[in-house]
């Protein structure tokens, strides 16, 4: 019994321990991001009073003209852990000059939003989080601050879309969801807080064959046209694909894969249908509209 007593006290001794070092761990590491950041502003303060970066604004063409900002100091996030220091001479916003590059400490990272901080006297702030825990740093009025976490953080500096811990979705094979930032550099059209697979229209042909140039087929009244598809669900349990003929008739099959046909009748000199193929899976989401997804049939009618 005594055995058993002396091995919960040390099993709960050792725990008690491990939360104490998590807890400590946990604490130190956000206080040197915090100081990392800091210290970077401070770099960055010095490097736009000495205007250490002139020379190679005037370089590149800028002009100074009295009473106008000559140049912006701002400290910028790549993704969620990597940031830049740089200044943004006047009229070469897209080139900036690169005064240092830093990475955050290990588990410490940019909480998603905020992109960054500019230099000057408008608020402008991130938060730094490490497994919940959160510290606000940032600058005000030309000066280092470090404010509540529930303080509004003011301007950012434009990055692309991993800068503000957002992601790029591509359009053909992935559905954007949560917040949509439309000022990232890259993917201004298809940055997201997060992405969603949807499904993918592989292959989508007629016998007769169409024109792959034109996307259009040709044919003769009352012929008879063979359709077939394949789709990639993705990581959706099911599908449901709706096939518009063009002509007022629609078709749903709850297949990833189907030949079917159909017949176009036309009672003037031609006829023109636009044909469509949508696959919508279980989770409301919708394939992408592809140039394979769609063509022209064209039907050259009695008259």
């Amino acid at each position: 019994m005594r055995i058993v007593k002396i091995l919960f006290k040390s099993l709960l001794t050792l725990i008690i321990l491990g939360a104490m070092s998590a807890f400590i761990a946990r604490e130190t590491l956000l206080i040197l991001g915090s100081r990392q950041v800091t210290n970077s502003l401070s770099d960055l303060k010095n490097a736009y009073y000495k205007k250490s970066y002139l020379s190679k604004c005037m370089a590149r063409g800028s002009e100074f003209v009295a009473g106008d900002i000559f140049a912006i100091a701002q400290l910028r996030f790549l993704s969620s852990t990597l940031y830049v220091t740089e200044i943004l001479c006047g009229q070469f916003s897209i080139d900036p000059t690169v005064i240092d590059r830093q990475q955050l400490p290990p588990f410490v990272e940019k909480v998603p939003g905020s992109s960054g901080i500019i230099w000057g006297e408008s608020r402008s702030g991130i938060l730094l989080e490490i497994f919940g825990r959160r510290k606000a740093v940032g600058a005000e009025d030309e000066a280092i601050i470090d404010f509540s976490q529930d303080s509004p953080l003011g301007m950012s500096p434009i990055s692309i879309c991993a800068g503000y811990g957002f992601v790029c979705c591509q359009p053909e094979s992935q559905h954007g969801a949560g917040e949509k930032l439309t000022q990232a550099i890259d993917c201004p059209k298809s940055c997201f807080s997060s992405c969603i697979s949807r499904p993918i229209v592989l292959a989508f042909n007629t016998q007769p064959a169409m024109d792959k140039q034109t996307n259009t087929l040709v044919i003769d009244t009352s012929t008879p046209v063979t359709f077939s598809y394949v789709i990639d669900q993705g990581e959706a349990k099911s599908i449901v694909a709706s096939l518009d003929y063009g002509d007022g008739a629609i078709d749903q099959f709850f297949a990833e894969n189907l030949v079917t046909e159909h017949t176009y009748v036309c009672a003037d000199n031609f006829c023109s249908y636009n044909v469509k193929l949508t696959a919508e899976d279980d989770r409301g989401i919708l394939s992408a509209e592809l140039p394979i997804t769609a063509f022209t049939i064209i039907v050259r009618g009695d008259k």
